[in-house]
């Protein structure tokens, strides 16, 4: 249960997430419908300024090693065999507008099956890494891959552990290795082709490693010699702008151009990268090299080491153990995959970005997914992590939060009175978590559900709303804590109804929620309907163990609960609604709304106690575009958010290079972040304040040594001494009970067109999307619209809905003194009446008396008379003919 209006940005609204289409490459077509592989950035790039291209040229440095023979675990600066002066020497200012660093082989190598070694790699602060053939042969490289924690680039050589390719952000790396499963033609298109379908650009620079090569691909080249078969390669293969050669016959020179089938040049650089840093440079205009490449030497010096890694080699780094409890959907994992970011912005020690922030500590973070909150899922996580953390980011919802924060949950996990990890929550909001003494060591960084429905109670109070229809799911805490607070701040609440087959009510223990208000539980089963298996729609559950398998026992409202929940509405002659549900629940009732129309268009006002992304995505990460029109005019109460700040910016920086909407779903790639509309600058749902728990978290930590690091009491302890500070989404300041004191925005669900430049939902209403746009602000408990921006209310108009209407109002208030008129004039109208009646009655039973009289002679005056009983006429008779007389009724005869 959970989180409530969502807090994101100043402006959130997200795109469809349809996936990229796939391009062909530069000038040519390889036609390959290949899956791609999984393509892992070991470090962050500083982000590539390829779009100066368009009017000029971008310049570009690769700085370059390949071949030491000595482990990074070396302290010699000596030809740059230690790692912590070749680090140095590798992240060095530049000028240039782009700047890539790649290793080119051997490292696996030199350090066998040392996991500190490939630690002190995995920091040093390459953008990617290639094989070269002493690696494969090594036979540990697995283990070195497993402990750097990323995997190698080989494009021709496709094995569990490596991948053939690197996305770089603006980027991409492909590899050749003289040891290999496949040719080295085979390699690039299958390089390039999975480049092509995870997103890469044709715009993209294409860096291509070749390191050594054997007789059967020179041949295949029709090639003379090895250093011949590397100038086809850059010849024929017209993606590939850079070649970097290792292993090669001295008779390629350090640098040379070449031309491909389209006239472009490509460049090869042939330079010793074994002993010293290779550096080149060169500029990019349109989609291929302007320039020669200008190769030089970065040498390392013994007065220059980088710290991080010099104490990953001295063994002074301490690592903090941190869990991330994730949301398994779409939306979740963009929020998950922005506290990755973070936590990866903060290692980084050589991006530029926070290198200050912990500088000999390592946050190394444990990621689990669950489904819900639901059968205690975010407890049964916690109960996979590999690690005791000292702190967990995450989870967001509070019946989460409290399965894995109150004291009878941490019992249950084992956790020790003297180290129960530090909790931070992006979105808990519940009232009742607020106590330390139930909910230990517990840090939240939303504010609290007083301070979101009072802001939406000072809409209702704005715009005259009296009569109001609150909807909430009484089996979750958080929503009867929200519909409570809620119901308290307003005039009147309609509806008085439980939908389910059984509500508990406010007498019986643990319900919390308001006295009144449309209610659904979903403990059992509502209005009649059970909840089913998410893989087997057909089979009844209660729990996860009903279902086979991995499958999962939904517990998503279904549409006919959802049916009795708006009929129920209709019944009440509701207007204007207040829900608190959950997303997954939410969106079923706007689907609802827009495909029975009950409850739909103009004439009503929605207001929701809780905004995810979710509300408007399917399981498979698309729009439903049916709730997003049931939505429309939605309002929500938002933590207020603003990344205008430094520390905001340099996290969209670091950020926005390794965007990949197609890691939405699918395994987490160390590296590679989730947001669906690719815009660096925007996070949906909780995202922004996902960071802020990252952040804040770093700064407790940096205020302390390595030993109390390691002690979940002082993280706390530390984090409430924080005081106020600049973080993701603005100024933070914390309560007592260190709690965000933040404020309000009011935004609306509106549809806009498509040249806006906020995070849409991407429906498919031609050229037009969903955005939510700020329409307020709470100033002093009071809602204080935005000059000059219209609130959208469902069906598309901008005329405010009432309930009460004046109409109503004026018809209750009838005019006494005509009341009391009409009252005595119909009073006299029927005296009047009854006396005409009196008049007429007597007059009437004088008539009646004389009628019977005559009545009565004509009775006496037909004694005697006698009745044909059958037809007779007499010239008939004397015939013999009376039957066929009769028969043929002879007409214009007279009857007497």
């Amino acid at each position: 249960e959970t989180h409530r209006a969502s807090g994101t940005t100043d402006r959130l609204s997200f795109d469809a997430g349809q996936p990229r289409s796939a391009h062909t490459s530069k000038g040519g077509q390889h036609g390959l419908d290949i899956c791609r592989s999984q393509a892992i950035r070991m470090r962050s790039p500083l982000p590539l300024l390829l779009a100066a291209a368009a009017a000029g040229a971008a310049t570009v440095e690769v700085r370059f090693t390949a071949d030491f023979t000595d482990a990074v675990t070396s302290t010699s600066s000596t030809s740059c065999r230690g790692g912590a002066y070749r680090a140095h020497a590798l992240n060095v200012a530049s000028s240039a507008d782009a700047l890539l660093r790649i290793e080119g082989g051997g490292v696996a190598k030199a350090c066998g099956t040392d996991a500190r070694c490939a630690q002190v790699f995995a920091a040093m602060g390459y953008d990617a890494w290639a094989l070269n053939a002493a690696d494969v042969a090594s036979g540990s490289l697995q283990t070195f891959v497993n402990a750097a924690g990323s995997k190698p680039v080989a494009s021709n050589y496709d094995e569990v552990y490596t991948t053939t390719f690197a996305d770089l952000g603006g980027a991409v790396l492909l590899a050749l290795s003289a040891t290999s499963t496949a040719t080295y033609r085979k390699g690039l298109e299958v390089g390039w082709a999975d480049a092509l379908a995870a997103g890469a650009s044709l715009d993209d620079i294409v860096v291509l490693c070749v390191s050594g090569i054997s007789q059967p691909d020179i041949d295949a080249f029709g090639a003379s010699s090895a250093a011949d078969a590397v100038r086809k390669i850059a010849e024929e293969n017209t993606e590939v702008d850079i070649v970097i050669a290792t292993g090669i016959s001295s008779d390629l020179p350090s640098a040379e151009e070449r031309t491909n089938h389209l006239n472009q040049r490509v460049l090869i650089v042939s330079a010793d990268a074994d002993t010293s840093v290779a550096k080149f440079t060169f500029d990019m205009s349109d989609v291929s090299p302007a320039s020669a490449a200008a190769v030089a030497s970065g040498t390392c010096s013994s007065s220059y080491q980088d710290t991080f890694v010099k104490g990953i080699i001295d063994g002074d780094v301490d690592t903090v153990q941190v869990a991330m409890l994730c949301e398994d959907s779409v939306a979740g994992r963009e929020e998950c995959d922005a506290g990755r970011a973070a936590i990866d912005a903060i290692n980084d020690k050589n991006d530029g970005y926070f290198d200050d922030l912990l500088p000999l500590t390592k946050l190394q973070p444990s990621i689990v997914e669950f489904q819900s909150c639901g059968d205690n899922g975010a407890r049964t996580a916690w109960q996979s992590l590999p690690v005791t953390p000292v702190a967990s980011i995450g989870p967001g919802a509070t019946s989460c939060v409290k399965s894995v924060t109150s004291t009878t949950n941490r019992d249950f996990l084992g956790q020790p009175d003297d180290h129960q990890p530090v909790v931070l929550s992006e979105s808990s909001t519940a009232t009742p978590v607020s106590d330390r003494s139930q909910y230990p060591n517990l840090v939240r960084l939303s504010s609290s559900e007083r301070i979101v429905n009072v802001a939406l109670s000072a809409v209702t109070n704005y715009y005259g709303w009296d009569r109001i229809a609150v909807v909430y799911e009484v089996s979750d805490s958080w929503a009867r804590d929200a519909a409570r607070i809620f119901s308290e701040n307003v005039n009147s609440v309609v509806g008085d109804r439980c939908t389910s087959t059984y509500c508990p009510t406010e007498d019986e223990a643990g319900h919390d929620g308001p006295k009144t208000g449309i209610r659904f539980d979903k403990t059992t089963h509502w209005s009649g309907w059970h909840k089913y298996c998410a893989g087997e729609s057909s089979r009844t559950c209660s729990s996860d163990a009903d279902c086979v398998g991995a499958d999962t026992c939904d517990d998503t409202l279904r549409p006919e609960a959802a049916d009795e929940i708006l009929r129920e509405l209709e019944a009440n002659d509701a207007k204007i609604i207040y829900v608190a549900m959950h997303p997954r629940d939410q969106k079923v009732l706007f689907e609802c709304i827009k495909e029975t129309g009950m409850m739909h268009g103009a004439g009503h006002a929605i207001l929701s106690g809780w905004l995810s992304e979710g509300i408007f995505l399917n399981d498979d990460g698309t729009t439903n575009a049916a709730a997003v029109e049931g939505a429309r005019g939605v309002i929500i109460a938002m933590e207020k958010a603003v990344t205008t700040g430094s520390v905001a910016q340099d996290f969209i920086a670091h950020r926005t290079p390794r965007l990949d909407e197609s890691v939405c779903t699918g395994d987490q790639i160390a590296g590679m972040y989730c947001d669906v509309d690719g815009d660096g600058g925007t996070i949906g749902g909780y995202g922004p304040f996902v960071v802020d728990t990252v952040y804040t978290l770093a700064k407790g930590l940096d205020s302390l040594t390595s030993i109390t690091r390691q002690d979940p009491d002082s993280v706390y302890a530390a984090i409430a001494g924080l005081g106020s500070f600049e973080s993701f989404s603005g100024d933070v300041t914390l309560d007592g009970n260190n709690e965000r004191l933040g404020s309000m925005t009011i935004v609306n669900l509106q549809l806009v067109t498509s040249n806006q430049t906020s995070r849409r939902l991407g429906v498919p209403l031609s050229a037009t999307s969903a955005d939510f746009v700020p329409v307020g602000t709470i100033v002093d408990g009071v809602f204080s619209p935005i000059a000059g921006v219209d609130v959208i209310f469902p069906g598309g108009t901008t005329d405010v809905p009432c309930d009460p209407c004046p109409e109503d109002k004026h018809k209750s208030k009838v005019d006494t003194g005509l009341a009391v008129g009409l009252g005595c004039g119909f009073g006299a109208l029927i005296l009047l009446m009854a006396g005409v009646w009196y008049h007429h009655s007597k007059k009437l039973n004088k008539d009646l008396a004389k009628v019977r009289a005559d009545l009565q002679d004509f009775k006496d005056s037909v004694v005697g008379v006698k009745v044909a009983v059958r037809d007779y006429v007499p010239k008939a008779v004397s015939t013999g003919d009376a039957g066929t007389a009769a028969a043929n009724a002879v007409q214009g005869a007279t009857w007497y």
